[in-house]
């Protein structure tokens, strides 16, 4: 009986041992299993685009030169239908820029052209690349006209600022922005597109055709642009533009020297116009009751200036202006005020070869041909 009891007591623990051993390898392959389980999907990186500068790290520059890198796309979503120079103007590095429909035309030393105005320093100041290399200037001032740029073959633009971009050169102090090309661009591409303004005016379209393609083995690459647009110009008086108010300063009546900072010394205020001109003429300084008299429309008689709601015409601080009334509403039909954008027509044609003498060496050669022509309306609308 003593043999049989042990031999049992052995049976249960060889039992008990073999039951251990498969619970803990069950345990492993499902802690393996969990494991598996949660272990993240990495994802697959499909392009990687990397932005630098032209300009060498050394002492002095401790910091990487801010670089803003965008796409013709990206360009076209801020102002579709517009020039690259409207485009570029909706970016914050931007302050001023002079495209063709918004000059007044009157600079007849810059008609024609549009310039990139960074950080509101001047076009001069302003270093315009066209693939790295310096484009011939298209006034007299120094600034070049960056509508007769291909764009169809512009791949990106990037824009280069702060104190590291002077290393460029003096016309580089406000920035250098460098319109890069795709030189081995091979296929086909051709676009089209027109629409107007919010007004149901200024119409324009827009046309362009690209190509490229290689050859002796990709060692040679031969790309061309054509484009074409054309903008119609409008002229409208602010009363037409019901957001366009003439916004302006008066001095708040309420205000003195002294006063707390409370007390705002001027105000803005809608259809502000000057309380010292008038458009049929205004009689000042006499001394006399006649002062703040102004002539009637065919000069006949004189009647009081009428001023708005505030006003301020003299005294500490003044802006002599007044906001509303009559003669205010006089003033801004008169001197105008209003939005005025000239009909635009751009011709460009662009041919650029690329050929690859080894792998380290390649020579290139481009012609770029532009034509702006602009015209403003003179009449105006009542």
């Amino acid at each position: 009986m003593a043999l049989i009891d042990r031999y049992r007591r052995g049976s249960e623990r060889t039992a008990f041992g073999r039951s251990s051993l498969s619970l803990a390898i069950a345990g492993i392959i499902a802690g393996l299993g969990s494991a598996q389980a949660q272990e993240p999907i990495q994802p697959v990186m499909e392009e990687v685009t990397v932005t630098g500068t032209r300009t060498r790290q050394v002492t002095g520059f401790t910091t990487p030169v801010p670089v803003t890198s965008l796409s013709t796309e990206e360009l076209f979503s801020y102002e579709p239908g517009s020039t690259i120079a409207a485009q570029l103007d909706a970016l914050p590095q931007f302050f001023g820029n002079e495209s063709v429909q918004q000059q007044t035309l009157t600079n007849i030393a810059s008609t024609g052209t549009a310039s990139l105005d960074l950080r509101d320093l001047g076009p001069n100041r302003t270093l315009v690349l066209f693939d790295g290399y310096r484009i011939v200037p298209s006034s007299k001032f120094g600034s070049v006209n960056v509508d007769a740029f291909p764009t169809a073959l512009i791949r990106s633009v990037e824009v280069v600022t702060g104190g590291a971009s002077a290393a460029y050169g003096a016309d580089a102090v406000g920035g250098v922005v460098n319109f890069i090309i795709d030189r081995e661009y091979e296929g086909f591409d051709l676009r089209a597109s027109s629409g107007a303004n919010d007004f149901g005016d200024g119409d324009h379209w827009n046309f362009s055709i690209a190509g490229g393609e290689g050859f002796f083995d990709d060692r040679l690459h031969v790309v061309a642009s054509f484009e074409a647009q054309e903008i119609d110009g409008f002229t409208r008086t602010a009363r037409e533009v019901p957001k366009m108010q003439r916004w302006g300063w008066v001095t708040n009546p309420d205000w003195y020297p002294g006063a707390p900072p409370g007390i705002p010394q001027r105000l803005t205020l809608p259809w502000v116009a000057s309380t010292v001109v008038s458009p049929f003429g205004l009689i000042l300084n006499t001394g006399t009751e006649l002062d703040m008299m102004r002539f009637t429309a065919d000069g006949s008689d004189i009647v009081p200036f009428e001023l708005g709601s505030i006003s301020s015409t003299s005294g500490p601080g003044s802006t002599q202006s007044t906001s509303g009334g009559t003669d205010a509403m006089l003033s801004n039909d008169a001197f105008d005020g209003g939005i005025s954008a000239a009909s635009v027509s751009n011709r460009s044609s662009f041919v650029g070869l690329k050929y690859s003498i080894n792998d380290r060496m390649s020579v290139f050669g481009q012609i770029l041909y532009g034509r702006t022509e602009a015209s403003m309306r003179q009449d105006r609308g009542s």
